[in-house]
C-alpha cells in the first residue's frame, strides 16, 4: 500500500476492518501531502482570497473521511501506491467544494444541471420541459426521497462527477451495478417529470382514457 503500507498485508487487513491504529498510520503518513494539495488545488483555482474564506482543514478531513468509508478502503486493492489513490479523492473533495459554492451563486437551472445534467434527461422525458421552479422544486423532491443506494450513486456520478469505474470503485460495486442503479436513477426522474407536465397541463387537455 505505498510508503503507508509497503508489504504489510497485516496493516492492510486492519486499515480495511477500520481499526483505529491502523487510520492513525495512514492519516499522519499522507495528511501533509494531502493538505499542500488541497492548498495548491485552491490557489489555483480561486487565489488567496478563496483560501483565506476556505477552511482548509476542513477539506482535508473530508477527504480523509471519506477514504476512510468503509466502502472506499474495500475499494483499495492494496497494489497500487495508496498515496494517488488517496490524493484523487483529495481532489475529488475540492472540486466538489468549488461546485457547492458555485451552486449557490448561480442561476437554478445551471444549478440543477450541475446536479444531474437535466438538460439531456429532461429532453429525453418531454422536449417541451422548462427547468422553473415547479420542475425545480419536484427534482429536488425527488432526489431528497431518493433511497441510500440511489443517493449515493448520485452524489459519485453527478455532484461529484466520478466516472463509473471510479464511483464502482469507491461504492464497492461492480461498474454493472452502476449503470443499473444510473438507469432507476434517470427513469425515476423521467417519471417526476411527466408528473409535472400533466399537473401543469389544464383538464380540459388532458387525453382522456378508453
Amino acid at each position: 500500500m505505498g510508503s503507508a503500507f509497503g508489504q504489510d498485508r497485516g496493516l492492510l487487513e486492519q486499515f480495511r476492518r477500520g481499526e483505529r491504529s491502523a487510520l492513525e498510520q495512514v492519516y499522519w503518513a499522507y495528511v501533509a501531502r494531502v493538505d499542500r494539495l488541497v492548498r495548491r488545488l485552491l490557489h489555483l483555482h480561486g487565489g488567496t482570497r478563496l483560501i483565506a474564506s476556505a477552511n482548509v482543514e476542513d477539506l482535508v478531513q473530508d477527504s480523509f473521511t471519506r477514504a476512510f468509508s468503509p466502502a472506499t478502503r474495500h475499494a483499495y486493492d492494496g497494489i497500487r501506491d495508496y498515496g494517488p489513490y488517496l490524493l484523487k479523492i483529495a481532489r475529488n473533495t475540492v472540486a466538489d467544494a468549488f461546485r457547492l459554492q458555485q451552486r449557490q451563486v448561480l442561476a437554478d437551472s445551471v444549478e440543477i444541471q450541475s446536479w444531474l445534467a437535466l438538460e439531456d434527461i429532461t429532453a429525453a422525458a418531454d422536449p417541451s420541459t422548462r427547468l422553473d421552479s415547479a420542475t425545480l422544486a419536484r427534482v429536488r423532491d425527488y432526489l431528497g426521497r431518493l433511497p441510500q443506494d440511489l443517493q449515493s450513486v448520485h452524489q459519485h456520478r453527478y455532484v461529484l462527477d466520478e466516472g463509473q469505474d471510479v464511483a464502482a470503485a469507491a461504492l464497492g460495486i461492480s461498474r454493472q451495478r452502476i449503470r443499473t442503479l444510473e438507469k432507476k436513477l434517470r427513469l425515476g426522474l423521467m417519471r417526476e417529470l411527466q408528473k409535472t407536465r400533466v399537473q401543469n397541463t389544464p383538464p380540459e387537455s388532458r387525453p382522456r382514457p378508453y
